[in-house]
């Protein structure tokens, strides 16, 4: 087994088996298989290509983090749709789903409003379809889809409100007959989040990763602070009421979670890495 697609100079490796088990093979490569018989015959070549590793976020139980801003622009993410399988969750109710989707979540700021798009990429796709989902992954309920209301062309453009702010929304992605792969823009934001409202200059949160405590600062009085887990759930909530704040997650298990800093009626969120 090679990457020449010319018969083998060397004997081989002889074997009474008749099946051959290839491991730690490259994505996306093409590999030739040589067999002989071991009287010294021909070499017999067949070639393959192996198949691409799924996205990350391939399954809603693990979704890219949108952290949302004031703007599509503010934290745009590319996705990519390349070598996505289907997910068991319910089929969507629009832009004819035919598997090969990808997931991202999005915690629900204090205006309990969010807007999701997709935008394309240069030489990316040109055709996808979106829905909102509110629940856990194994018991999603549908918000919305749409497919085309994006002024960029035919991709979504979803607008949820009167959701519970801190509670985690799922955005669910593909492309419209899923027989065109390649890249795209997602986000998640809303206009309650713009830097008009949050001076992002004036706010710290160090380390992160954090192994132990999370400092938080900001110029102006921090109300509270709620930790949220890649599921919806809130592990931590500490009423605050300082310019300043230390949040112990000593005890959380390693892993990506969601800090909602409250000041006012302004929601901060960021992500950040325990471990």
């Amino acid at each position: 087994l090679n990457n020449t697609a010319t018969a083998p100079t060397g004997s081989g490796t002889a074997t009474t088996l008749i099946t051959y088990s290839a491991s730690t093979l490259t994505p996306l490569t093409t590999y030739y298989f040589h067999v002989r018989s071991d009287c010294g015959s021909a070499w017999t070549t067949t070639s393959f290509t192996t198949l691409a590793t799924p996205p990350v976020n391939d399954e809603c139980a693990n979704p890219t983090v949108l952290t949302p801003g004031g703007v599509f622009a503010t934290n745009q993410v590319t996705g990519t749709n390349v070598a996505a399988t289907s997910s068991t969750q319910t089929a969507p109710t629009c832009a004819f789903y035919q598997g090969g989707d990808v997931w991202y979540s999005a915690v629900v700021p204090a205006s309990g409003s969010l807007t999701f798009e997709v935008n394309p990429t240069t030489g990316g796709l040109t055709d996808t379809g979106g829905a909102v989902y509110s629940g856990i992954c194994s018991s999603l309920t549908e918000i919305a889809c749409n497919d085309s209301s994006s002024a960029s062309g035919d991709h979504p453009l979803i607008i949820v409100t009167g959701q519970t702010p801190g509670s985690v929304l799922y955005f669910r992605v593909w492309e419209y007959g899923n027989d065109v792969f390649g890249t795209f823009l997602v986000s998640a934001y809303d206009a309650s989040l713009s830097a008009s409202s949050f001076d992002n200059a004036s706010f710290v949160a160090y380390p992160n990763p954090v192994k132990d405590v999370l400092n938080l600062s900001y110029s102006s009085e921090i109300s509270s602070v709620k930790v949220i887990n890649l599921l919806g759930q809130e592990v931590i909530s500490r009423k605050v009421n300082n310019t300043t704040s230390q949040i112990d997650m000593t005890s959380l298990t390693a892993g990506a979670y969601i800090v909602n800093v409250t000041v006012g009626d302004v929601v901060k969120t960021i992500k950040v890495i325990k471990q």
